[in-house]
């Protein structure tokens, strides 16, 4: 807890450099600093235990009569208010993530603040006694939205069913804890008291809106960013000690025994000094985490459920002994079961959509493991796949072709990378129309591509044929026009030959290719073989310039 020395801003902010020290060296006057800023961090909680327990004492045991106890409660909910009012404005001006938030809850401590300096005002300084209602409840309670709000600002923005479900565990939690309240103190409160009466309607208000208060606490609790959650629990604290401040009051008022110098007066101070040690946490920023893309921690899954424990409680033993609930928590009841049954649907429809979006996200996985991102074509991983089922089927005919683009370090080297990749996405598009069924067409990497031919050596001379062909016209990239051949090796599978071996020799092949000219096909091991080739000095512009030589 803090003193409300704490809340003076000159307490914590670091003035200027006294003129007689300014020749003291910079690490001498860190060290000063930092020493005054820990001593402050733990006299003043210190300071503020103290006087707390200082205040709790005088109240128990009754020093200096009821006037005195009654002039130390008030005015230490009224000093307490207004210290929250001051840490929370402050937590405004410091937090900018949640700025809105805290000024909020700065002003509704405030409008505490006012409602205990008016109460302080006619009992302590007037001696007389409190009307009620009074306009000091009406400062109490139109402090209620404004808080509300304040709460809710903390909630990050989801999207529809995450906002939809934000809502249903606010409603479950306000249910479960109103039916604990109504069967606890609100139900005989208003049975006992005259119905319909501003007094009664006012007595009950209190305890209500605390409900409503607490219920948002905990909602926002489970779904605040971690930063800031350790400040909200500090909220939830707060306003759970004030929920059950008021209901202890209303519980005693209703019975005409309260009184300022009662002891159940010190809850609020005791509310109040738990929001001081909440802005205090205020952290600067959120970092880190965004709510719309973070999972669910246990917290936000067994929160929500946590209250219908204790309304389980108080149901079932009624129901054994055969007594009635009563009007109000048979609906109240009801609403709890058909809000439950309701969240439960919603959760498996989120369920069921993270499992599709998972099955979505693991299809989009196996495809980048299984196919060049810049082509699209298969990668080196789905070509040794479909390889082994290739010796698997056994047919003993499958062959390999190792295709070389010629020159093309020459078109990243003068043009860029960028130009070099559309030139190979053009290059992947006619390879792709040159191959049929039963053939696998791979990238394995820069300009280097391979295929998987299982109907053999002869389907792959006409594919080496096709290939050759495809690449007799020029490509036109951004304004550019490119001249393109390739330099291929084909090479049968030898029996319980490897993938690499198999590549192995097509590679070869190709090099034999690539050092007899360019733009031809080698078969393997006959390198002498010139499956096909480009007359020489002719160009792939369009033009007849291919020869084409059958193998004998």
């Amino acid at each position: 807890m803090r003193s409300p020395c704490s809340a003076d801003p000159s307490a914590v902010k670091v003035g200027a450099v006294p003129t007689d020290i300014a020749g003291v060296s910079g690490r001498s006057l860190h060290q000063r600093r930092w020493r005054g800023s820990a001593d402050a961090a733990v006299g003043r909680p210190l300071v503020a235990l103290v006087a707390f327990a200082l205040l709790v004492i005088a109240v128990l045991s009754g020093v200096g009569g009821e006037r005195t106890t009654t002039v130390i409660t008030d005015v230490g909910s009224f000093v307490a208010a207004s210290v929250a009012t001051v840490a929370c404005i402050q937590a405004g001006r410091r937090a900018a993530d949640d700025a809105r938030a805290w000024i909020l809850l700065g002003v509704a401590s405030g409008l505490w603040a006012v409602g205990e300096a008016l109460w302080t005002f006619v009992e302590v300084v007037l001696g007389d006694e409190v009307a009620f209602p009074s306009v000091a409840d009406v400062a109490y309670l139109a402090a209620v939205p404004v808080a509300l709000w304040g709460l809710v600002t903390f909630a990050p923005r989801r999207g529809l069913h995450g906002r939809t479900r934000t809502v249903l565990d606010g409603c479950l939690v306000g249910g479960s804890l109103l039916f604990v309240a109504w069967a606890a103190v609100l139900g005989p409160l208003w049975r006992d008291g005259a119905s319909g009466s501003s007094a009664h309607v006012v007595e009950l208000a209190y305890p209500v809106t605390d409900v409503a208060m607490a219920a948002v606490a905990i909602l926002v609790l489970q779904v605040a960013d971690p930063t800031s959650r350790r400040a909200l629990r500090w909220l939830s604290v707060g306003l759970l000690v004030m929920a059950a401040t008021d209901m202890a009051y209303a519980w005693v008022a209703n019975a005409g025994a309260f009184a300022s110098s009662n002891p159940i007066g010190l809850g609020w101070p005791v509310g109040y000094l738990c929001i001081v040690v909440a802005a205090r946490s205020a952290t600067r920023s959120r970092q880190g985490t965004s709510a719309a893309s973070a999972v669910d921690s246990k917290l936000s899954i067994v929160l929500p459920y946590a209250p219908l424990v204790v309304v389980a409680a108080i149901a079932i033993p009624r129901f054994a002994d055969g007594r009635d609930l009563g009007p109000f928590l048979a609906i109240n009841g009801l609403a709890v079961i058909v809000i439950i049954i309701v969240r439960q649907g919603l959760t498996a429809l989120e369920l069921r959509s993270t499992v599709l979006a998972l099955h979505e996200r693991e299809t989009e996985l196996r495809e980048l493991a299984l196919h060049d991102p810049l082509t699209g074509l298969a990668n080196r991983v789905h070509f040794a796949a479909s390889f082994a089922r290739s010796l698997t089927r056994g047919t003993g005919r499958a062959a390999v072709l190792y295709i070389d683009l010629d020159e093309f370090k020459h078109v990243n080297d003068h043009f860029g990378h960028a130009v070099g990749d559309a030139l190979l996405v053009e290059v992947a598009r006619r390879l792709q129309h040159c191959v049929t069924d039963g053939m696998l067409l791979a990238r394995l990497g820069g300009d280097e591509f391979v295929v998987l031919v299982d109907e053999g050596e002869e389907a792959g001379e006409a594919l080496a044929e096709r290939i050759l062909d495809a690449f007799g016209t020029v490509v036109r990239v951004d304004g550019d026009t490119f001249a393109i051949s390739a330099s291929i090796g084909l090479a049968a599978v030898p029996p319980g030959g490897t993938e690499d071996e198999a590549i192995r020799r097509a590679d070869a092949a190709m090099y034999v290719a690539k050092g007899s000219g360019k733009a031809r096909a080698v078969r393997y091991p006959d390198e002498t073989f010139v499956i096909a080739t480009r007359e020489p000095g002719a160009r792939p512009d369009g033009s007849d310039g291919w020869s084409q030589r059958s193998i004998d």
